[in-house]
């Protein structure tokens, strides 16, 4: 008896951090940033998540034996996670793809998972007793349906947000918000967790389970607000309108501009992004990135990086005196890993190698000539 106390106030407790955490999410100031108008609404479909979660565990400790359920309080208990999935699908592609997410959108896939679960109590009615066990695992299957359709959409939005960080930035390490890949893994193991522990039906599991989601969802949290510090760095990418903008200058103008630009070695600056060398050109971001593409054949970051890497040949060769960390700065790479890291893939060998090869060679043609 005092085992399953102890079990319940464990419960007890993960639901009032939720509610706690879904009104911090809901009360906290946030700047007044129109581009961050749908960041501030599904902030909203987060705390909603958090509340769904908190009403549930009350439901269960004050009202209910949550260790002795039947197949139709069980299909019950699978409209919350499904819910929360939707809830927390939603607040995170908002962070990548702000424009994809709409109230109409979250609110269409509300409707859809109502109508799934009213359908499915009605056939639970419908059936004989001995087989109302049917009705939980279908119930079961289109929950995990659910949760890999809704992974497969962020994986799409999260891989073009990459793509888009290419066009727009020369470095991106720092951009590429792995923490809101990464929840979202962890929320989708939650969310099979959840349909697995109406079955695997053990205390231990409950309480690992409990302690594990009372982890992510705080971490989600924190890093869900501390967004708004991070999004001034990728506002171009995330806000980036996707119909066309008139161009401001010709062709000829921007490969005039770019070439003085490239001669002057000014790709070796750091934190290049397609909107500081567009307004250094005095021309659009859209117009400077498919210049770039069809000049050169490759995104922008992949060019700054191509440059990049040419000037690091050059003074491998003409300053072979200087170290390689040296190098790495000089040719504007942040860091001598990312050095290493981009030369080998651009040349096939590390920048030692090059050096060394290179001497070799230099060599031979002087005995040769000799």
């Amino acid at each position: 008896m005092l085992e399953f106390d102890y079990f319940k106030f464990v419960w007890l407790l993960s639901g009032v951090v939720a509610l706690v955490l879904g009104i911090f999410l809901l009360t906290i100031s946030m700047p007044k940033n129109p581009k961050l108008k749908n960041y501030r609404i599904a902030r909203r479909f987060a705390a909603l998540a958090y509340f769904m979660l908190a009403t549930k565990i009350f439901t269960g400790v004050f009202l209910g034996d949550c260790k002795q359920e039947g197949e139709l309080e069980m299909l019950i208990m699978l409209l919350v996670p499904s819910f929360q999935a939707l809830m927390f699908t939603a607040s995170l592609i908002t962070l990548i793809n702000p424009s994809f997410v709409t109230l109409r959108k979250v609110l269409s896939h509300a409707v859809g998972i109502l109508l799934c679960f009213f359908a499915l109590v009605v056939i639970y009615f419908l059936m004989s007793d001995g087989t109302y066990h049917i009705v939980y695992y279908i119930a079961v299957m289109l929950y995990l349906f659910q949760l890999g359709f809704y992974a497969i959409i962020f994986t799409r939005h999260y891989n073009r947000y990459r793509r888009k960080l290419d066009h727009f930035f020369s470095d991106t390490e720092k951009r590429r918000l792995l923490w809101v890949r990464n929840i979202y893994i962890l929320v989708i193991i939650i969310g099979i967790a959840a349909g697995a522990k109406l079955i695997i039906n053990t205390q231990i599991f409950y309480i690992c389970f409990i302690a594990f989601y009372t982890v992510i969802y705080t971490y989600f949290v924190v890093q869900y607000i501390n967004y708004v510090d991070e999004f001034h760095t990728i506002a171009s990418v995330v806000s980036q309108s996707e119909e066309d903008t008139e161009v401001e200058n010709g062709t000829a103008n921007v490969a005039s501009a770019l070439e003085g630009w490239i001669t002057r070695k000014e790709f070796v600056q750091q934190d290049i992004s397609l909107e500081s060398l567009s307004a250094e050109l005095n021309t659009n971001q859209t117009y400077l990135s498919r210049y770039i593409n069809s000049e050169y054949g490759q995104n922008f970051k992949t060019w700054i990086n191509s440059l990049r890497i040419a000037e690091a040949q050059r003074l491998l060769v003409e300053q072979r005196e200087i170290p390689l960390v040296q190098i790495a700065e000089k040719s504007g790479m942040k860091s001598s890993s990312t050095f290493y890291r981009n030369f080998v893939a651009v040349t096939g060998m590390t920048p030692a190698d090059y050096r060394n090869n290179f001497e070799v060679e230099s060599d031979t043609d002087a005995e040769t000539d000799n």
